[in-house]
């Protein structure tokens, strides 16, 4: 017969056993079962606040009864123990190499102690320690009485029966309430003696504290079991759900390398209900009305998301197409802007070369307007009189412009030895047309430059392989693909010298741009992998690629810009130019080939 105690006084005074004998049995029957958690950590288990303990013993009386049938060649060694006899012939565990010696061993000393624990707690280390030496050596003292009295055949008395033969199992458990005031116990340590398993010890003990009976009122059942013990919590109705077990997650770090497991109570709190289910019928009822409810809430819910999902992918067509179709508008509009731009240029350009050769056009615009106003009314005259003057400043400022970049061209060209006594004359000045978009580009790229206030004209030194570009760049503006590799990295190259430009550029074409070069690195070596320049620069200055075949006076003139990024150039106009042997040549003859002889 297995009679259930608890720790409380009248428990211990009706076993005869006392306080500092249970604790100290307990904790040996887990150290025997759990090995792998140490004594130190079962005690302050079983001894935490609020940690209750179920132990099972058996009857003193039928103890004696089967050490009365036993013989001495049929005694074996207790678990507890290893010098502690088992009355029983059954098989029994074997207790591990070591078993409580190394706590009770001498050379223990109060410095291997946690320098972190306080007074009391080594206080109450030492005493436990005491008590579980000395109820070791009553253990050796009983077990030595019954092989002496079996030796001799004699009956043994109660006196020679410790708990140490009447254990069966222990459980301790602790009470906790969960931030949703939830109400759940969490069952700590179970053990049972391995002769006693396989009888239904372990579940008998488990039905204990699934009792509110005797446990009290509770919402779950929470545990820790090892990979061994999974099976046998299963069968006693706990489950290893991982989104039951979630709701207890505050719990996860109380054990390690254990499965959480929980178990919740049924409806009926009272094992002695009656057969009536009508309570349990009319839950049912009411659960399936709540869950068809919640359906339907749900099928409601994804059919208007089915059809938002549908109005918005309409919508976003419906966009897309307006989009599509405002961009297409847009890029014609673009498109017709630009050929306007570049007539009304082209026009311009050519009213302003015919203006430069005849010398009449302000007496000849006088006498049209004179001939205008008098067939015209006095308001509209004197209005097309201002505008005959606006666009006469027009004129006069794009001459202006156009002939200084001449003026400019020509006197660089003659600087070049040998050049002096040519013919120049630039036969076609075509201006550039860039877009709003390459012209917001250029100027978002030179705001990031380390002096972006550094612009300079300069001639562009290239164009030579792909004469072509030179009249798109003037549209587009200069492109990655205008990065040219040479002797001093790949990137765009300038000069301030019209002669050096025009040995890179195709026959009797130079390009005009205006190159923010900013914070300006002069470099004297070569390096054609050169792709930026150096930290805290914007561009570099180098000799030239021509400055090993020009002579001292002109190495300066052969000198060259770098920049490495498209957008630090922006395109002014492409001249057309023509280059005689002397003043006295007639017509022009292409000697670009002498300038750097």
């Amino acid at each position: 017969m297995f009679t259930p105690i608890g720790s409380t006084k009248c428990h211990l005074g009706r076993c005869g056993v006392s306080c500092h004998e249970l604790l100290n049995i307990v904790v040996a029957l887990y150290d025997v079962c759990l090995p792998d958690i140490g004594l130190e950590d079962l005690r302050a288990n079983i001894c935490a606040r609020g940690a209750k303990t179920f132990i099972l013993i058996r009857d003193e009386q039928e103890i004696l009864e089967e050490y009365h049938q036993k013989v001495s060649a049929d005694i074996q060694k207790d678990p507890i123990s290893s010098s502690v006899e088992q009355p029983t012939t059954e098989e029994d565990e074997r207790e591990r190499p070591g078993m409580c010696s190394f706590v009770f061993s001498d050379s223990e000393s109060s410095a291997e102690e946690d320098e972190s624990e306080t007074e009391s707690e080594s206080e109450e280390k030492e005493r436990f320690n005491a008590s579980l030496k000395e109820f070791l050596a009553c253990v050796r003292k009983r077990a030595l009485q019954r092989r002496q009295l079996q030796d001799a055949n004699t009956t043994s008395s109660p006196l020679d029966i410790g708990i140490e033969s009447r254990i069966v199992a222990a459980m301790t458990y602790q009470r906790s309430t969960l931030n949703s005031k939830e109400k759940v116990i969490k069952l700590s340590l179970l053990s049972t003696r391995k002769r006693y398993r396989g009888y239904g010890v372990g579940q008998y003990i488990v039905k204990l504290l699934q009792d509110p009976s005797l446990v009290g009122l509770y919402d779950a059942i929470v545990t820790h079991a090892d990979s061994g013990a999974v099976k046998f919590f299963t069968r006693c109705g706990f489950s290893d759900d991982i989104l039951l077990n979630s709701k207890f997650k505050e719990f996860e770090d109380d054990w390690t390398n254990t499965t959480m497991m929980c178990y919740f109570p049924p409806f009926t709190k009272d094992s002695h209900c009656s057969l009536d289910a009508t309570d349990i019928e009319l839950d049912m009822e009411l659960w399936k009305m709540r869950s068809l409810v919640a359906y339907q809430a749900q099928t409601v819910f994804m059919t208007r998301i089915i059809h938002e999902i549908r109005t918005s992918r309409k919508q976003l067509a419906s966009q897309k197409e307006q989009i599509r179709s405002l961009t297409n508008e847009l890029e014609r509009t673009k498109d017709e802007k630009y050929q306007l731009e570049k007539r009304f240029l082209q026009f311009k350009l050519e009213r302003a070369h015919q203006l430069c050769q005849s010398t009449n056009f302000k007496k000849e615009l006088l006498l049209f307007d004179d001939e205008f106003e008098f067939t015209a009314t006095l308001p509209y005259s004197q209005y097309k009189k201002k505008e005959s003057e606006q666009i006469d400043d027009q004129v006069d400022d794009q001459e202006s412009i156009i002939n200084q970049l001449n003026l400019e061209f020509i006197e660089k060209m003659q600087r070049c030895p040998g050049m002096e006594d040519n013919q120049i004359e630039v036969k076609e000045l075509v201006q550039a047309s860039l877009s709003i978009d390459v012209k917001r580009s250029i100027e978002s790229h030179v705001s990031t430059l380390i002096e972006p206030t550094l612009c300079t004209r300069l001639y562009y030194c290239g164009g030579q392989d792909h004469p072509e570009r030179l009249t798109q760049i003037l549209g587009s503006g200069f492109t990655h693909k205008d990065l040219h590799r040479g002797a001093y990295g790949k990137g765009l190259y300038f000069s301030s010298s019209a002669s050096t430009a025009c040995t890179f550029s195709p026959p009797r074409q130079v390009l005009i741009a205006d190159v923010h070069i900013g914070n300006t690195e002069t470099v004297l070596h070569k390096d054609e992998d050169r792709t930026c320049a150096s930290k805290g620069f914007d561009s570099i200055l180098v000799p030239g690629r021509l400055h090993e075949s020009s002579s001292p006076h002109t190495s300066d003139l052969m000198q060259e810009f770098i920049v490495f990024n498209n957008l630090q150039a922006s395109p002014v106009c492409l001249l057309t130019y023509c280059i005689g042997r002397n003043k006295n040549t007639e017509g022009c003859k292409d000697v670009t080939s002498d300038i750097v002889k």
